[in-house]
């Protein structure tokens, strides 16, 4: 990070115009992150009932934003760049990513999990079509990338580094003594969606890692060969996402 700033899209993103935060504050028309205005930007959102139904639309409008204003900061393109390149992307490469951890605290209008046994069949599927020769795995538990390595062996790539554990952290909350840890988490997740978007196929839930790497991949205006999207419909109760955070936030403060 070469500037000090409390901005943590400014951590990784260039700005795309000269504009501060203390003056947007004070602007009319801003668009912010609450699910009212979120709807509101759909250009077709009258025919989309929850947050997790995009349809391809929406994502060909996303990514015509991502191509004009969403661009790394030179230090951490490159960064990404070499990240990617090692690699070793063969060009038939189904990019998998699997996200379970956060499913075990039943937040209402979250994503069902998916079982890994789905997640397993859906890359064997595409594998039998003779298109692909390689599997990148994006996960952030340890179970899902034993799983993963025991079906596909030297066909599976990962990155090595990441932060990954069992028991029941999100990359919102996971606690670590690692130097610099939640800058690193936020790269490791961008790391994942632009990795996963220089693949040639998508295996995935439904998850706001998946849905980016699709924006990403389709703002270079090519779409994924094969989507395989695993949908088990969202939970009809359990906490709510308010909830879920303030634990998450007690349960790092207590650490």
């Amino acid at each position: 990070m070469d500037t000090i700033t409390t901005n943590i899209f400014e951590y990784y993103f260039q700005q795309p115009a000269e504009i501060t935060i203390d003056e947007v504050s004070k602007a009319s028309n801003v668009i912010s992150r609450s699910s009212n205005d979120i709807r509101f930007m759909r250009k077709d959102y009258s025919q989309i009932s929850d947050y997790y139904e995009w349809n391809q639309e929406y994502f060909q409008e996303l990514a015509a934003m991502q191509r004009k204003y969403i661009h790394l900061k030179n230090n951490v393109e490159e960064r990404m760049t070499a990240d990617i390149d090692s690699m070793g992307l063969t060009g038939r490469t189904i990019g998998v990513h699997i996200r379970r951890l956060m499913f075990q605290y039943h937040v209402k209008d979250h994503p069902v999990a998916v079982d890994l046994d789905d997640f397993v069949n859906a890359v064997k599927k595409l594998i039998e079509t003779g298109r692909y020769d390689q599997i990148f795995l994006a996960t952030e538990e340890m179970e899902s990338l034993e799983r993963m390595q025991q079906e596909f062996g030297d066909r599976l790539v990962y990155y090595k580094d990441i932060y990954r554990n069992n028991i029941g952290d999100t990359y919102r909350s996971a606690v670590s003594d690692r130097k610099e840890h939640h800058y690193l988490l936020g790269y490791e997740v961008l790391r994942d969606v632009y990795t996963l978007a220089n693949c040639q196929a998508l295996v995935a839930g439904l998850s706001n890692i998946s849905f980016c790497a699709k924006i990403k991949r389709l703002s270079t205006e090519t779409d994924y060969m094969d989507e395989i999207i695993l949908n088990n419909g969202l939970a009809k109760d359990g906490m709510g996402f308010n909830t879920f955070y303030k634990k998450s936030e007690k349960r790092i403060n207590n650490e």
